[in-house]
């Protein structure tokens, strides 16, 4: 009968203790935590996920060690912690290695070398490494990148973000090229087009026009005399002026240069690009920006220079 009772008392002790190991637990689990938005884990064992959990300020002890290991495991990589509130929600954010994006947009007309700047800045990324993986691609200073919002694993390093930016481009390329029928000669002199169209067109209305123009002007041999053009690299956003024409020795400089330049001048969009493929049917070589902002095109000097005259008493 003592031994019945002893008995029941280490049965009892023992449910005890795993009642009260199961609520230790359950508190402790559900314990709120405040985290950043992602966290970090170094390619490894178990334990160096633990340590980056420590890193961040949160302890850790051998319950989560128990937890982690019947989850799975750790993932490693920058791992999103978007909307977790306590411990066992992180040990489970860490097992499923979700990885936080981060999004990247290169907008229409932009040149590469000033997306390449922007991005670098944004990203606390080295504008030389990102230099460095473009060119491994492309000798090609633009339009080579195809403008879109890209979704990018946080964290990436300079030749990923590149690498991933570019592949994407290409295919994009490919796609229009075979969609096209034409070579990849003829589809990199379309680029050339369509980025100046990007440049000097007002609206996406007006770029089969603009297209006509430069189309019109190039079979007769006429200088293009864009101001578009000079828009090049680092010139992006800055006004041409009539001291920028008369100082650029550039091959970009379509007021000294006849024909096209060697390289497009920013990063086209697609509705440039069908612009380029598709001009309008016109006689017109020239166009005026109107003080309505759109532009006036004429097809002789004459009407040009009224249009021009026109502008210049609107402005007084």
């Amino acid at each position: 009968m003592k031994l019945l009772t002893a008995l029941l008392k280490i049965v009892l002790g023992l449910l005890l203790l795993l009642v009260a190991l199961f609520v230790y637990a359950f508190i402790y689990l559900n314990e709120s935590i405040k985290l950043p938005t992602s966290i970090k884990i170094e390619k490894g064992s178990n334990q160096k996920a633990l340590e980056s959990i420590e890193k961040i300020g949160i302890s850790v002890n051998v319950l989560d060690t128990i937890v982690l290991k019947i989850l799975g495991g750790a993932k490693s990589g920058n791992i999103s912690l978007e909307g977790v509130k306590n411990r066992l929600e992180l040990l489970k954010a860490i097992n499923k290695g979700k990885q936080q994006s981060m999004n990247i947009t290169l907008i229409p007309g932009e040149t590469t070398e000033m997306f390449l700047r922007n991005l670098a800045k944004k990203e606390s990324l080295s504008l030389d490494k990102l230099k460095s993986a473009y060119y491994k691609k492309t000798s090609s200073p633009e339009g080579a990148l195809w403008p879109e919002t890209y979704s990018l694993m946080i964290g990436s390093n300079e030749e990923a973000v590149i690498n991933e930016i570019f592949e994407f481009s290409q295919k994009k390329f490919e796609e229009l090229r075979e969609q096209k029928k034409i070579s990849k000669e003829e589809l990199e002199k379309k680029v050339v087009i369509a980025s100046i169209i990007e440049k000097e067109a007002a609206s996406k209305e007006e770029m089969p026009l603009v297209a006509s123009v430069i189309y019109n002007r190039l079979k007769i041999g006429m200088p293009l005399q864009m101001d578009g053009t000079l828009n090049y690299g680092i010139y992006s956003h800055q006004k041409v002026t009539p001291q920028r024409i008369r100082e650029d020795d550039s091959s970009y400089n379509t007021y000294k240069n006849r024909g096209l330049p060697p390289y497009p001048v920013c990063n086209p969009s697609r509705e440039a690009l069908e612009a380029a493929f598709s001009p309008a049917s016109t006689d017109f070589l020239y166009f005026m920006k109107s003080k309505e902002g759109r532009h006036n095109f004429s097809n002789s000097y004459t009407e040009h220079k009224s249009n021009i005259n026109d502008v210049k008493k609107s402005n007084r």
